[in-house]
């Protein structure tokens, strides 16, 4: 069951019953359980494999299921959907994903999406799929045009600032690029869940003397219907809350204003949370633009239809009105399914460019190996950037390192990729900073002909679904080449330069008709540089190493 049919059903049957998937992927089982408990989430939640993921049970099967086995399900249900309206088989997939999404969390999706028979194209941030259905359909001059996209869903708040102009291209052929993104992982709309239920459940105690807190079906049944009363309150003054028998029998009826709802949300200090990304972002590109300059701005996700959260956004962008041209809930797939398309070559679409952004700084971390694979004393690591926070996206970059550093048994290097905790943005909220490992070997009588490698190159391209890693390694050594040139000799005469009595001769044959001396060679040896090159082994892979089929 999906959906509103598997919250009804989590009323009745609260641990049989996962609300939130996607935020499970690439988290080991001791922080999916504290991810549970502070949604109140009556969860038995177990190690995983090898690679120590985690697995819920979900009653009545005592079997435990992987985070990775969930999302599966959810993507092999939509893979079912439009089968059914596409009249045939679909193999391909693109899926969108909050900019922040870490890499072990990318890898646990693609393994879902492969567990669903799904060959995943692209993982898309949900700003870029955005900003794509949005731009494609409109003209663009020359002159660039900012457009600011909000964006809350259930369990996370994020902003992106995207500038749109015309391309170099065809007549009405445009481009966007991400120029900055912010969010906050911590904040959604779910959070207002939570306060609706902690403010009732506190009424209700109060009026029976009974505590429900250990009560999940009590719970699960209250947080069902104060999400309703969210929804209401979104187009009226106030809303009831009603629960037939909540607990020990007795009924729970009761209401509450607008009013009192916002200013419970903003004592909690929800409205100044989920605007901080968009604070964030005027501040760092006060010299780019400002909120009377947004050509748009642009609400995206479930989320942003309450009442309180747009006020809160229309006072962070200084009164500036905020625009509703897209469908808040249908904008980001409209954006992944433009992008799908474009990557095929059955479909023609209006000429189109984006460029994405890199949403962490990564650095790379190396240390150098004997060629037993072992670590050389002493065992240090040396650090250096390998791509910034807010480069373009797709982006390539080449890791240079010293062999003479290394030492003279050095036969290659242990290389960690991972984002850096002091990136601009700052790591992922759930801490997993590991991109991926892998070992550079060969270095060793590698280009021994021409002395030995004087430096090895790591070349490391972004994947299809966003993530850093190496192409090659290579051992790098430039000489010097001798070589021998003809050139023509030229002869003194008195009263000028040799080329002027070239000159002169050649004019007097052609008055008499008569052929000039052919012209004289003389052998130059020169010297340039060349660069030879040894291809290296390379072995590891991304974090969150990919399972193998069951």
């Amino acid at each position: 069951l999906l959906a509103d049919t598997a919250a009804a059903a989590a009323a009745r049957r609260p641990s049989s019953v996962i609300a939130r998937v996607r935020p499970l992927l690439g988290l080991n089982a001791s922080a999916v359980q504290a991810a549970a408990d502070a949604w109140l989430a009556p969860l038995s939640v177990v190690p995983f494999g090898a690679r120590a993921s985690a697995a819920v049970t979900l009653p009545p099967s005592p079997r435990p299921r992987s985070a990775e086995e969930l999302a599966a399900s959810i993507l092999h249900h939509a893979r079912t959907i439009a089968e059914a309206t596409a009249g045939g088989p679909i193999t391909d997939a693109v899926v969108t994903v909050p900019p922040s999404m870490p890499a072990t969390a990318r890898g646990a999706l693609l393994d879902a999406a492969a567990a669903a028979g799904l060959s995943v194209l692209a993982l898309v941030p949900t700003p870029t799929a955005a900003a794509l259905a949005y731009g494609i359909e409109r003209s663009w001059g020359k002159e660039k045009a900012f457009v600011l996209f909000f964006e809350q869903g259930s369990t996370h708040t994020s902003a992106a600032l995207a500038a749109f102009a015309a391309g170099g291209g065809p007549a009405g052929a445009g481009a966007f690029e991400i120029v900055d993104l912010a969010w906050d992982d911590a904040t959604g709309s779910d959070a207002l869940d939570g306060l609706l239920l902690a403010h009732f459940q506190k009424e209700f105690e109060a009026a029976t003397k009974t505590s429900i807190a250990a009560d999940h079906r009590a719970l699960a049944r209250l947080r069902a219907a104060v999400r309703r009363t969210k929804e209401i309150l979104s187009a009226n003054a106030d809303a009831p809350v009603s629960v037939e028998e909540l607990a020990g029998g007795v009924d729970f009826r009761s209401t509450i204003s607008r009013a009192e709802f916002e200013a419970m949300a903003a004592k909690a200090g929800f409205w100044a949370r989920s605007v901080a990304p968009v604070v964030a972002l005027l501040r760092d590109n006060a010299a780019v633009v400002k909120p009377s300059s947004l050509a748009a701005v642009e609400l995206v996700g479930g989320g942003t239809r309450v009442p309180g959260l747009q006020a809160a956004l229309t006072a962070a962008l200084g009164g500036r009105a905020l625009d509703r041209h897209m469908d808040a809930d249908e904008a980001v797939l409209h954006g992944a399914a433009l992008f799908g398309a474009n990557a095929s070559t059955a479909f023609r679409l209006k000429r189109f460019g984006g460029a994405d952004v890199a949403p962490f700084a990564v650095a790379l971390s190396h240390a150098p190996l004997d060629a037993a694979g072992g670590s050389l004393a002493p065992a240090t690591r040396s650090k250096q950037a390998l791509l910034p926070f807010g480069r373009a996206l797709p982006a390539r970059r080449i890791a240079k390192l010293s062999p003479k550093d290394a030492g003279a048994k050095a036969d290659g290097w242990a290389l960690t990729v991972s984002y850096d905790p002091a990136s601009k943005r700052g790591p992922p909220g759930d801490g997993a900073t590991l991109v991926g490992e892998w070992r550079v070997s060969g270095l060793l009588g590698a280009l021994a002909e021409r002395g030995g490698a004087q430096r090895v190159e790591v070349a490391f391209a972004t994947t299809p679904d966003g993530r850093l890693a190496p192409e090659r390694a290579d051992a790098v050594a430039e000489y010097e080449e001798e070589y021998e040139v003809q050139v023509p000799i030229v002869e003194e005469e008195k009263g000028g330069k040799g080329k002027k009595a070239d000159a002169k001769a050649a004019d007097a044959a052609a008055k008499n008709g008569t052929a000039a001396d052919p012209p004289k060679f003389k052998t130059e040896k020169r010297t340039r540089t060349r660069t030879a090159r040894h291809a290296l082994k390379l072995t590891g892979a991304l974090a969150w190493p990919r399972l193998a089929p069951a």
